[in-house]
């Protein structure tokens, strides 16, 4: 069984290398703005109805980036392209 700190540790450790790499860093902040749009607009989320929410990453979960990446990767190209995200 693993303890809280060594958890803990772990997602400190995964987000700040993270954080020096430069592209990536970019990318999941653009990553994470669309999905927040989305959150946040009832005309885009109706865009996007019918299909898998989009996840949001949160502090607590080491592997929630990636969750959010292959969300916003596994949504329709095309209606992608609808959404009007004033942060990209």
């Amino acid at each position: 069984m693993i303890c809280a700190l060594h958890t803990r540790y772990t997602q400190l450790v995964s987000k700040g290398s993270l954080r020096q790499v430069g592209p990536i860093s970019k990318v999941l902040g653009k990553a994470s703005s669309i999905v927040s749009h989305v959150h946040r607009s009832i005309h885009v989320s109706e865009i996007l109805e019918g299909e898998k929410k989009l996840q949001t990453a949160n502090a607590t979960r080491s592997n929630s980036q990636f969750v959010m990446m292959r969300s916003l990767l596994r949504a329709p190209h095309d209606k992608l392209q609808q959404l009007d995200c004033p942060q990209l």
